[in-house]
């Protein structure tokens, strides 16, 4: 994928970048890639990006993973990332 292209050649993605492969990923239903990239992006700094922790939370509810979407609501209260709004999950 174009990410991983992108990373061997030293560019550095910021919280858009990040949430939308995290998007990307889920789609694709490659769901072990979109978790391995949300914890980059809070390595590198990016803990607070409420769309990157939207997009895995509707993943995990997407997959009935609620315990881990729970887990993850959780950890971004903590940080004080708040969502911005309800979540649906269809």
């Amino acid at each position: 994928m174009v990410y991983e292209e992108l990373t061997l050649q030293g560019c550095e993605a910021g919280q858009v970048t990040y949430s939308s492969i995290i998007n990307a990923y889920s789609n694709l239903g490659q769901f072990w890639k979109a978790e391995r990239v949300f914890v980059e992006m809070q390595q590198k700094g990016f803990d607070k990006c409420v769309v990157a922790y939207s997009s895995i939370i509707v993943m995990y509810g997407k997959t009935g993973r609620i315990r881990d979407a729970m887990r993850v609501l959780a950890k971004m209260k903590e940080k004080g990332c708040e969502p911005m709004c309800g979540f649906t999950i269809p």
